[in-house]
C-alpha cells in the first residue's frame, strides 16, 4: 500500500479505479491463507482495522481527522456485505465445503477424528 503512494495522491485517478486497484492488488495479499486461520475476536478487530486503514489511505484521510469508519466506507462506496471480514468468512466456508467432500487427512483433522485410544489415568511425567 505504501509503495503506491503516487497513485493514492494523484487527484486525476478516480476513486473507482483506486478501489479496483486495492481489490486486485492488496486484498489478495492481506487475505492469503485466510482459509486456515483461526478467527478470534482479536483477529476480527485487526482485520477490520486493516480494512479501515486501506480505505483511509486510498481516500487520503488522515487519522487526525475525526471521521468514523462508517463515513469512510460510505465515501468509498463500500457496501456492508463486501467487507474484508465477510469475504474471509466466505472463503473459509468454501474451503470447509471442499475439504468435507474429500476423504483425506484434512477432513480427519477438521473433524478431529484421530485413530487409536488414549490410556486411562494421569499422564506420565516426562
Amino acid at each position: 500500500m505504501n509503495g503506491m503512494e503516487k497513485i493514492w495522491k494523484d487527484k486525476n485517478v478516480k476513486i473507482d479505479t483506486k478501489k479496483r486497484l486495492v481489490r486486485a492488488l492488496i486484498i489478495p495479499i492481506v487475505t492469503y491463507g485466510s482459509e486456515s486461520w483461526t478467527l478470534t475476536k482479536k483477529m476480527e478487530k485487526k482485520i477490520n482495522a486493516c480494512e479501515s486503514w486501506l480505505w483511509r489511505k486510498m481516500l487520503r484521510i488522515s487519522w487526525m481527522e475525526k471521521r468514523t469508519n462508517d463515513w469512510v466506507c460510505k465515501t468509498a462506496g463500500i457496501v456492508k456485505d463486501e467487507t474484508l471480514l465477510q469475504s474471509i468468512i466466505k472463503a473459509r466456508m468454501r474451503f470447509f465445503g471442499h475439504v468435507m467432500r474429500s476423504n483425506g487427512l484434512e477432513k480427519e483433522l477438521m473433524l478431529a477424528c484421530g485413530e487409536g485410544i488414549r490410556k486411562q489415568g494421569r499422564p506420565r511425567k516426562r
